[in-house]
C-alpha cells in the first residue's frame, strides 16, 4: 500500500470512527453527513470522496461493530469451559454487548441501509458470532448434549430465540431486569439443547 492510499484509509476511519461515535451517544436519527465530517474535522463535501452516501458510511460502521463484538466476546470468553457453559457464556457476552450499546443493536437489526458495499458484504453476510456459535454446538455434538445432524437447525432456533428476547428488550415490552435476562436466555438455551443441569 503506498503512501497515498494509507492516507485515504486513515481519512475513511476517521469518519467511520466519528459516525460510531454519534450513533453511540446520540443514535442513528442523530447521525448527518455534516455532524460526521465536522467530528472527523473536514468539510462534509470531503465524506463524498470517501463513501459514495451515508448509508454505505454507515455499512463501514456495521462492519466495525461486527469486529468489536468478536474481540469483546474473544477478549472475555473462557475456552476452557465444556460446550454448554461456553454457549451461555456467550450468549450472555453477545446480549450484554448490545445491552451495553443499544443504539448499535437498532443500527444492526432495525435500520434500511440498502445493500452493502462488495468490499463488506462477506464480512456481515456471515456474521463471525455465527461461526462461533457453531464450533460451540459441535462442542456439544462431541459432548452428547445434541445430534450433529441438528446442529444447524439448533443454530437457528438459538438466533432467533435471543433475537426475538432483544426484540422485546429494546422496545420495552418485557420489563426485566439485566440478570433476569441472562437467566431466561440461559433457561432456553438448556431447554433447546435438552440439558439436564
Amino acid at each position: 500500500m503506498d503512501k497515498k492510499e494509507i492516507q485515504r484509509q486513515r481519512r475513511r476511519k476517521y469518519f467511520i470512527d466519528a459516525a460510531k461515535h454519534i450513533l453511540k451517544t446520540k443514535g442513528i436519527d442523530d447521525i448527518t453527513v455534516r455532524k460526521v465530517a465536522e467530528l472527523a474535522g473536514y468539510s462534509y463535501g470531503t465524506i463524498y470522496n470517501y463513501f459514495k452516501d451515508l448509508n454505505e458510511l454507515l455499512w463501514y460502521v456495521v462492519g466495525e461493530i461486527f469486529q468489536d463484538i468478536l474481540q469483546f466476546i474473544d477478549n472475555n470468553l473462557d475456552d476452557n469451559n465444556k460446550a454448554l457453559e461456553g454457549m451461555k457464556n456467550a450468549y450472555r457476552l453477545y446480549t450484554s454487548y448490545f445491552i451495553d450499546n443499544p443504539n448499535f443493536y437498532r443500527l444492526l437489526f432495525f435500520s434500511q441501509l440498502g445493500k452493502p458495499p462488495e468490499e463488506i458484504e462477506e464480512k456481515i453476510r456471515k456474521p463471525i458470532f455465527a461461526q462461533r456459535q457453531i464450533k460451540l454446538l459441535k462442542q456439544c455434538a462431541d459432548e452428547g448434549l445434541i445430534k450433529e445432524e441438528d446442529i444447524e437447525r439448533i443454530s437457528e432456533i438459538l438466533t432467533g430465540m435471543v433475537h426475538g428476547l432483544m426484540l422485546f428488550h429494546f422496545s420495552n415490552k418485557e420489563l426485566l431486569s439485566e440478570e433476569e435476562f441472562f437467566k431466561k436466555i440461559e433457561d432456553n438455551i438448556d431447554f433447546i439443547l435438552n440439558s439436564k443441569e
